[in-house]
């Protein structure tokens, strides 16, 4: 028999991203459950055209209320509670079906992919608790930064498995959260539970997160990350992250001998963190410790992905250490090395073209035969595409190299038919670059 799901949502004011959100769920749910706290926009529209139940809810600056009404309105077998700036993984559908068919648990850890730059694939990975079954054993608590509490006080009581699944998220883009005045909003929560109750461990980590977000406050967000960390609750899920905004936040203060010190605490509690290594080569490097970087960034690779708890961003493992292993031993004029490194970055991010420049300078200074350097470029690009061509044809002819171009489109190529090689090479002519 097959289980249904509920998508539970609170919304206000999402008609630029609420379509986007239900589209990305549409293969997984059997219904949409959305509590609307005050939309002056049309979002209340665009969740019916998807079929929603839409109630109305009087925002009173608790999260965890207006969650525990949202998930009173589901009927299915399970809830998967999201936000409307939020959006499924497409490659992860047929994981998440397939996890929902495993009674054994009571719910799943996600994967939140939080984007912090517009146009770029850098993020930011949060491990949380978003899947539950609905049977009554769960609700949320907390004024802000909701968490899922067990009725019966134990989360672990069938089990919450941590998935390979991730919901992307763009709240936390500059011009959203100005666009919303979301750091207003949380720092009002915020600064009333603190006046109210016992600072713990997570109001401070939260409220720190928010004075980083803000310009001028920079020894406020410290100071909060300092006394956040003095409760060395290393069991809290939240604990790597908090490691690291506070060693970020003291290189800020210009403290790099006390941001040294907290990475190699850290390490010692958790030595499988590959992003307090990373943070540790980019200190390295930013001090001219040529060896001691190369050693860091190398580390970093061979460490690799780390536990689900323990990852921050993929940069840290992938992309990162073989670019600045590749910008090092470009500076040191090793350039095999360079080259080979740059490779492995390219591998991981194609869009990446800009290295393509130094690669190229790599192979040059190596003495790579022309048109041997003109074929071993010419294959980052699809010349089948005019983009591309253009993008190609500059690069070789301000290497000095277009004059091989046309040399290596004489070969036998195979990737290509001749009508194909006649249609880059036309273009290629056409560009006006010197074809003697």
């Amino acid at each position: 028999m097959k289980t249904t799901v509920s998508l539970c949502l609170i919304v206000k004011n999402e008609s630029d991203c609420l379509a986007r959100c239900l589209e990305s769920f549409k293969d997984v749910i059997d219904e949409i459950c959305i509590l609307d706290t005050g939309s002056t926009d049309n979002t209340v529209e665009i969740a019916l055209k998807y079929g929603a139940r839409v109630e109305l809810f009087d925002w009173c600056d608790d999260f965890s209320k207006a969650r525990n009404q949202n998930i009173k309105m589901a009927k299915s077998d399970w809830i998967i509670v999201v936000d409307a700036d939020e959006y499924l993984n497409q490659d992860d559908v047929s994981t998440l079906i397939n996890a929902l068919s495993k009674v054994e648990y009571d719910g799943f850890l996600i994967k939140t992919l939080n984007f912090h730059q517009p146009g770029t694939q850098n993020y930011i990975v949060n491990l949380n608790q978003r899947i539950f079954k609905n049977n009554g054993n769960f609700y949320y608590k907390g004024r802000i930064h909701e968490q899922i509490v067990a009725v019966d006080n134990s989360l672990r009581k069938g089990g919450f498995l941590p998935l390979e699944v991730g919901f992307y998220h763009t709240g936390y883009l500059k011009d959203v959260r100005q666009a919303k005045k979301k750091n207003e909003r949380n720092l009002t929560i915020l600064e009333n539970v603190v006046r109210d109750e016992p600072a713990t461990m997570f109001t401070l980590f939260n409220l720190a997160n928010e004075y980083s977000n803000m310009k001028g406050y920079e020894d406020k967000s410290l100071e909060l990350y300092n006394k956040a960390y003095s409760f060395r609750e290393y069991n809290a899920g939240f604990m790597p992250k908090l490691m690291v905004f506070r060693i970020q936040a003291l290189l800020r203060a210009k403290k790099i001998d006390s941001a040294l010190e907290a990475i190699e605490e850290g390490l010692k509690i958790f030595p499988t963190f590959t992003e307090l290594v990373y943070q540790r080569a980019l200190i390295e490097k930013e001090r001219n410790l040529i060896l001691k970087s190369i050693n860091s960034f190398e580390e970093c690779k061979i460490m690799g992905k780390p536990e689900a708890k323990l990852e921050f961003t993929t940069k840290s493992y992938e992309f990162g250490p073989s670019f600045y292993l590749g910008e090092i031993y470009y500076q040191q004029q090793m350039y095999k090395k360079a080259y080979l490194n740059y490779l492995d970055a390219l591998k991981i991010d194609p869009t990446k073209f800009t290295l393509l420049n130094v690669m190229t300078d790599c192979l040059l200074n190596l003495g790579e035969n022309p048109v041997r350097i003109v074929e071993l470029i010419s294959h980052f690009f699809d010349l089948h595409q005019r983009s591309h061509v253009i993008y190609f044809g500059n690069l070789m002819n301000n290497k000095n190299l277009f004059p091989y171009v046309l040399m290596y489109f004489k070969k036998d190529i195979k990737r290509y038919t001749m009508d194909e090689k006649n249609e880059i090479l036309s273009l290629l002519k056409g560009l006006n670059f010197s074809t003697k």
